[in-house]
């Protein structure tokens, strides 16, 4: 080691200053940050190409032990062409993860959300079986642009009547879209007339 940033007694739980003139094997760091470090230098010293990982190590964080994200790169430096130094830069990105890890929780839910509304609205379409019962030549194109249409048709009979309805409820959204079912609309459906 030629040089080691203050930060690092946080995560190697060494002082900078005794890492500075000791090689990997002299020093004793956590088994995860030595295999790192062990298995990057092999791998330069056979491909001498700069290369990335995220890694999990212990670290010691205002005197609290926590296992911390970092993401690293191992950069190789050349002296006429011959591999003189590797220079590791390391970022803890534990909160980052930890967000990014949220956020891909939330986004599970909303899909998930999503789907079961696209389900209630499927189960309020109707069947073009019973549609082509009384209007035998007609037809549903029914496409969402997304898993929730804003627009979808219905189809209602009582009695000699038949109700049918292209309900347009477009840019109000998954709730919108769910509560604009003609059944629930504030004003009756007439029979067409003639």
């Amino acid at each position: 080691f030629f040089y080691a940033n203050p930060v690092v007694q946080n995560f190697m739980s060494i002082e900078p200053k005794d890492l500075i003139n000791k090689t990997l094997s002299e020093i004793s760091i956590s088994g995860v940050l030595y295999d790192y470090f062990r298995q990057t230098l092999d791998a330069i010293k056979a491909y001498p190409n700069k290369s990335s990982a995220e890694i999990t190590i212990p670290a010691v964080i205002n005197g609290t032990a926590t296992d911390r994200i970092m993401s690293f790169a191992a950069i190789p430096d050349f002296n006429e062409n011959e591999l003189e130094t590797v220079l590791f830069v390391g970022h803890d990105i534990t909160e980052a993860k930890q967000i990014e890890q949220e956020i891909q929780d939330k986004n599970r839910k909303i899909e998930d959300s999503i789907n079961y509304a696209q389900r209630i609205q499927s189960s309020i379409l109707p069947d073009i079986r019973t549609v082509r019962e009384f209007l035998p030549r007609s037809f549903i194109y029914y496409k969402p642009r997304d898993v929730v249409s804003g627009d979808f048709p219905w189809f209602f009979k009582r009695g000699d009547d038949i109700f049918i309805a292209a309900v347009d409820c477009t840019g109000h959204g998954v709730p919108g879209a769910l509560l604009c079912h003609p059944s629930r609309l504030a004003f009756p459906l007439l029979p067409a007339q003639g």
